[in-house]
């Protein structure tokens, strides 16, 4: 039996932690999400970068099954809400999609235009499109078939939801709760480049390049300020999935340790909120509410303390962790006190 989030019972267990939540907590909060980035919490299932590290002979599998679990865990979540503390608490539910944008690397190549599509129905899809339509895009379970064809593999690795599920799980969120950070470009996995790759890597079968600015740094270059992505997924967003209310509940710039960034900081989010501005008048996207990621310092998963992504600053040499101001911190102060987006400026801050 397979554990952890490709096991079934997780639905079972998840619906006593989030009654609980909601009677608990449902008098003071009014915007829930389920679940953060349930297409980056598979990762364990299906390589061994991340707990429960099933590795690569598990992918296409229980990597499935467990945001197969997920879905229907929120689902069975927001269920309860709906029944049990909607009428009395009034609050809205979520669950938080990644949302990386996906440029196709030629933009004259209708192949690659498909691609870019392909990608996003992926990451972001795969979580919005059953829970807005009831099942998995078509386009991904044309990817899952014909890479099953190939491989000669059981093609229902990706499972099917019953009728009383689809019912359940259509329709089962208030907002979406979107997380973005970077943008990139995308193409067809070449041939010569499938040896070595996952089985859900080789189901999707698409490229993904970083895009990239130009420092070096520990011999990986560094992601690169590209705010168009920030409309252009809440765009997609809208188009798709029947013009839901959104919530950036993640934006934020990696500083790395030791060195000051802080320019480069401002700018990311000066431009990153100034394309959701660009998103809500040109588009008539309805952004509903904005969170940096992130107000301090902290630990950042397997890059540990080495990014520092807050907006205050927290010393990790000194015991009792104190945080001071960044430029960052005047400056989204200025932004909130005004209720505008200003230009961005530095002020006196010690290296990171």
């Amino acid at each position: 039996m397979i554990g952890g989030w490709s096991n079934k019972a997780m639905i079972i267990y998840f619906k006593i932690f989030a009654d609980f939540a909601f009677k608990t907590f449902g008098d003071r909060v009014k915007l829930w999400t389920t679940i953060n980035e349930p297409s980056v919490a598979v990762e364990g299932y299906k390589s061994v970068n991340a707990a429960p590290a099933f590795g690569h002979h598990m992918s296409g599998v229980a990597d499935y099954l467990a945001i197969h679990n997920m879905i229907l865990a929120h689902a069975n979540a927001y269920d309860i809400y709906k029944k049990q503390y909607k009428s009395t608490q009034n609050g809205k539910i979520s669950v938080n999609v990644v949302g990386d944008w996906y440029f196709p690397l030629n933009k004259d190549k209708q192949e690659d235009k498909d691609t870019a599509e392909a990608a996003l129905k992926f990451q972001t899809g795969m979580i919005l499109h059953p829970l807005t339509y009831g099942d998995y895009p078509e386009e991904v379970r044309y990817r899952v078939y014909n890479n099953s064809e190939r491989l000669n593999i059981s093609n229902l690795r990706l499972q099917n939801f019953t009728d009383d599920e689809k019912k359940l799980i259509k329709g089962s969120y208030d907002f979406v709760s979107l997380n973005h950070y970077m943008s990139f470009e995308v193409t067809d996995l070449p041939p010569n480049e499938r040896e070595g790759k996952s089985v859900s890597e080789l189901d999707a079968n698409i490229k993904r390049m970083l895009l990239k600015s130009d420092e070096e740094l520990e011999n990986k270059p560094w992601c690169k300020n590209t705010p168009e992505g920030m409309s252009s997924i809440l765009n997609w967003i809208d188009k798709t999935y029947n013009h839901p209310e959104i919530f950036i509940s993640e934006n934020g710039y990696p500083e790395p340790e030791g060195l000051n960034f802080s320019s480069k900081k401002l700018e990311y989010h000066h431009d990153h909120l100034n394309h959701t501005l660009i998103a809500i008048k040109n588009y008539n996207v309805k952004v509903i509410g904005y969170c940096v990621w992130s107000l301090m310092d902290s630990m950042e998963w397997l890059n540990g303390y080495r990014l520092k992504y807050g907006i205050y600053k927290v010393d990790f040499d000194n015991d009792d962790r104190p945080r001071t101001n960044k430029s960052s911190t005047k400056w989204f102060s200025e932004v909130f006190k005004n209720g505008k987006l200003v230009k961005p400026f530095l002020t006196n801050e010690n290296c990171c």
